[in-house]
């Protein structure tokens, strides 16, 4: 395994390669993949310039929490108390808010077993963080292998009072494609959560109709401009699904073109998903269109109901990236 550290911009990176060629770049920023290649193939939609990724509202790669996804008015209860979260969008707080842990710089340390390599990160989240009640300290490990092309992302945390914590990776992945007309999507969901058109808060669970429906692996523009997505605010797929099963065994997601098959396998019940719908200008290594370039799969428990992470609890979840060149 090929093991390198640098800076650039203050942000520290770790690029780890392995000898099938497949690569890895990390940042202390959010504790982030900053980009995934194939040789000199992106899979992943990764910024070319380092001043766009220090922005907080570009997610790419990072992770997001405390609490990921919109968080009503930012109000959160917790034992018959509310604690009020930054609110980064009119009714919400959007993915913590703007000081959320996508901002954070985290400290890291890389551990070398045999065919394996363990980049593990840190970051301790003080209490009323976010507006959040307790110390939450958080690791975030990454773990690649020599001779398989695969990450596994292990989240770790407890915290010394009850509070919520709900974490995701926010990867855009294109795999290698210029565009999401080449990428089909597989989920393993017959549920999926309806947001209100204004806010686009969770507003109720229905049931997949042709358009939302996954189970069964299709091209993700196919039925991208449905009416019922045309007439939300999301203007294409920003929509929470429920796996039919919480099966760690089986892959939760799928998506694919005609190079590379990527099996996405976590102990989360659910995922969203998110298809790049807001047109901009910033540059991106290797696309060219200004949206839907690529996709996020975020991994995560439903945003209707969360859980109490009691104090001296451990929250801990998985995601297992998976990919297969063809």
């Amino acid at each position: 395994m090929n093991i390198s550290q640098y800076k650039k911009e203050d942000l520290e990176f770790i690029s780890i390669k392995n000898d099938l060629g497949f690569e890895v770049i990390f940042c202390s920023l959010g504790a982030s993949i900053f980009a995934i290649k194939d040789g000199d193939r992106y899979l992943t939609q990764t910024p070319v310039d380092l001043s766009t990724y220090k922005l907080t509202p570009i997610y790419h790669g990072k992770t997001i929490g405390r609490i990921c996804n919109r968080v009503s008015y930012g109000e959160v209860i917790i034992n018959n108390k509310t604690y009020k979260m930054d609110l980064n969008e009119p009714h919400a707080s959007l993915h913590g808010g703007r000081e959320g842990l996508s901002t954070k710089i985290f400290s890291y340390e890389i551990k070398e077993d045999n065919d394996e390599v363990k980049l593990i990160f840190n970051y301790l989240s003080k209490d009323l963080e976010e507006g959040l009640p307790g110390n939450v300290n958080l690791k975030v490990t990454y773990v690649l292998y020599n001779y398989k092309n695969e990450i596994l992302l292990e989240y770790s945390a407890s915290s010394d009072k009850d509070t919520v914590l709900a974490l995701t990776n926010h990867t855009y992945f294109t795999l290698g494609s210029k565009n999401l007309d080449d990428l089909s999507l597989m989920i393993n969901a017959d549920k999926f959560l309806h947001p209100n058109k204004e806010d686009l808060l969770p507003l109720e669970i229905r049931n997949v109709t042709p358009a939302m429906d996954f189970r069964i692996s299709k091209k993700i523009a196919k039925d991208i401009n449905d009416n019922y997505l045309k007439n939300s605010r999301t203007y294409g797929y920003d929509h929470h699904y429920f796996f039919i099963e919480s099966n760690q065994l089986i892959p939760q997601v799928k998506l694919s073109n005609n190079e590379y098959e990527l099996n996405i396998y976590t102990n989360y019940s659910g995922v969203q998903i998110y298809t790049d719908n807001y047109p901009d200008n910033i540059k991106w290594e290797q696309l060219t269109d200004k949206r839907r370039r690529s996709i996020a799969i975020e991994p995560q428990d439903s945003t209707l109901s969360r859980e109490i992470l009691k104090g001296n609890a451990l929250y801990e979840r998985f995601i297992k990236y998976c990919f297969i060149k063809r």
